[in-house]
C-alpha cells in the first residue's frame, strides 16, 4: 500500500476532493491499496501513480491499533544482564514522513507478541506503520528513536488500512493529471 501523508493545495486530488462530500475525500492517513489495477506493490502502485492518466484509486481509511509491550533486558548465558530484547521489526534505512512502515518482522520482541496473540487484528504485520511509542509520536525519526531505546511496558501505536469484508469498505478516486 501507499500511506497518504499529506496532500498538494492544488493539482488532481485536490481538484477531486473539492468535488465530492468529505467522506469521499481523499485525506491524509489514508492507504491507497490499488492504482488502476496494481496492488500488493508500493512501487507498481506509484508507477501508476505517476505515469497512468486517468488514474482510479482503491483506498481504505486509516485505523489505530495500540498494543502493550513490555520489553525487557536478556540474560546472557552466564547469568548476567545482558542487552535489550531485539525488536525483530525492520523498516526503511532512511525513514521519512510521519511514522515507520514495517518491512519485516523477524525474531524478537514483536514476533513474540505475534505468537501467542490470536486475535489477527492485534498482531504486527508487513506494511503496518508505527506511528507512537509511548507519549512519542510523529515523525519518523523521532519515533525510531524512542523505538530503539524504549524498555519496560510501552505503548505501541500502529496505523494500518482498515480492514474490507467481501469487497466492501473500498473507496474508489479517479484522477486526471
Amino acid at each position: 500500500t501507499l500511506y497518504v501523508t499529506s496532500l498538494a493545495e492544488d493539482g488532481p486530488v485536490a481538484a477531486y476532493n473539492q468535488q465530492v462530500e468529505p467522506e469521499f475525500q481523499l485525506a491524509r492517513g489514508d492507504f491507497i491499496v490499488e492504482a488502476n489495477g496494481a496492488s500488493g506493490n508500493a512501487d507498481a502502485i506509484l508507477d501508476k501513480l505517476t505515469n497512468d492518466d486517468p488514474v482510479v484509486l482503491k483506498v481504505r481509511r486509516r485505523i489505530e491499533v495500540t498494543l502493550i509491550l513490555d520489553r525487557k533486558k536478556v540474560t546472557n548465558e552466564d547469568g548476567t544482564e545482558g542487552d535489550l530484547q531485539p525488536l525483530g521489526v525492520e523498516w526503511s534505512e532512511h525513514p521519512k514522513a510521519e511514522g515507520l512502515v514495517v518491512m519485516a518482522v523477524n525474531q524478537g520482541l514483536i514476533a513474540d507478541w505475534n505468537e501467542l496473540i490470536l486475535d489477527p487484528t492485534s498482531k504486527v504485520h508487513v506494511g503496518d506503520c508505527i506511528v507512537g511509542v509511548g507519549s512519542n509520536k510523529g515523525g519518523a525519526l523521532n519515533v525510531a528513536m524512542a523505538i530503539e531505546e524504549v524498555t519496560g511496558t510501552f505503548q505501541l501505536s500502529l496505523a494500518r488500512a482498515a480492514p474490507v469484508f467481501n469487497d466492501e469498505g473500498f473507496s474508489y478516486w479517479c484522477f486526471s493529471h
